[in-house]
């Protein structure tokens, strides 16, 4: 299903002048350096921007973009727009409220948290043109209740760059601000892997492979009920015909660390990687010599690691298996239940904790 939701409230406030208050009827919200501005002579904004998810509680979210339109911009190159994630947002502040504008500049004294590490960061080039920011991650997150995002410059006080942007008050409704979700009904299923010749879907089988034939095994995970995205992955496989492995390929842009036949292979992303239409998140892709006799590979936990992926924020889970693949005969079957995506968080982090720096 896909939704649209308007943001209930929005205000551009300074961040570097705390005696100075925005406007909450503004048409238009401000973003890095206010290039026109009078008092203060170089005031620097930053924008806060709230979205009720109250309504969805029992959906799972798989896609959510914040699509702002771009009204002016600081003459000069493009505009490197950043949203941060806002934890603590209870409801307590009001664009109408010229006390909480002010409190919004110290916000750690209004219980409002800005994560310093940017979720999304898009370059807005031009005026009249829509530009979108991807939050899925939190949007999963705050799901069920308030959903608050700030955008400032990358650089932000740094440099004198700025951008402003149409508001929720805009007179046409095609400029506000919008957030798109694409969401289904949630479940606790977590995700399962499977290992396949075919990048596409789990295909179980290679039929009448040639000796001395070369072929990509690759590694995909699906469900994202609980996970969102993948940052990570561990794994290790076992392979019972005549052959070897004669290459390896992280698909999710980080480093990678291992051998997939020894102790095992542990993948990491360079940034969170999300399912497309397909609902498919590919995360290697092993090339294998096959060299003679049928025989299988098959998905095995991790030596140290144990059956672990990282979701979109870094968090470890347990993946089950779903799919094995056979070379000139049936696999090993994948675990039961699997296809449903069952497993179970991890609860012992200390395997994890070994690792941890590494993948981040």
């Amino acid at each position: 299903d896909v939704s649209f939701e308007d943001p209930t409230h929005d205000i551009s406030v300074p961040t570097d002048y705390t005696d100075y208050y925005g406007d909450g009827y503004a048409g238009l919200l401000l973003v890095g350096h206010d290039w026109r501005a009078t008092y203060p002579a170089a005031a620097y904004y930053a924008t806060f921007i709230r979205f009720d998810l109250t309504g969805y509680a029992d959906r799972a979210i798989h896609q959510c973009t914040l699509y702002m339109t771009c009204r002016l911009r600081e003459p000069g190159s493009g505009v490197d727009v950043c949203a941060h994630e806002v934890a603590g947002d209870e409801g307590g502040w009001d664009e109408d409220n010229l006390v909480t504008w002010a409190l919004l500049v110290n916000p750690d004294q209004y219980g409002l948290v800005i994560n310093d590490t940017a979720e999304w960061t898009t370059t807005v080039s031009d005026t009249f043109t829509e530009y979108g920011w991807n939050v899925p991650g939190l949007a999963q997150r705050y799901k069920g209740g308030l959903f608050t995002l700030c955008l400032m410059e990358e650089s932000q006080g740094a440099q004198e760059h700025g951008a402003k942007f149409f508001s929720r008050n805009a007179l046409s409704t095609s400029d506000r601000p919008l957030l798109r979700i694409e969401h289904t009904e949630a479940s606790n299923n977590d995700p399962s892997i499977w290992a396949s010749p075919d990048p596409a879907a789990w295909l179980g089988i290679i039929v009448n492979p040639a000796p001395g034939s070369e072929h990509d095994i690759y590694i995909g995970v699906e469900c994202f009920d609980q996970i969102v995205g993948v940052s990570g992955l561990a794994l290790r496989f076992e392979r019972t015909f005549e052959g070897a492995a004669i290459d390896q390929t992280n698909l999710l842009g980080g480093v990678d660390f291992g051998y997939i036949e020894a102790d095992g292979w542990q993948i990491a992303a360079a940034e969170p990687s999300f399912p497309g239409p397909s609902g498919i998140v590919l995360a290697g892709v092993v090339r294998y010599l096959y060299m003679g006799s049928p025989g299988t590979i098959t998905i095995e936990p991790h030596a140290f690691s144990g059956k672990l992926v990282l979701d979109y924020a870094g968090e470890p889970h347990e993946y089950c298996i779903m799919g094995n693949v056979g070379f000139g005969m049936e696999p090993e079957p994948g675990e039961p239940d699997c296809g449903g995506c069952a497993g179970t968080s991890i609860d012992n982090h200390q395997s994890w904790g070994s690792i941890k720096a590494m993948f981040r």
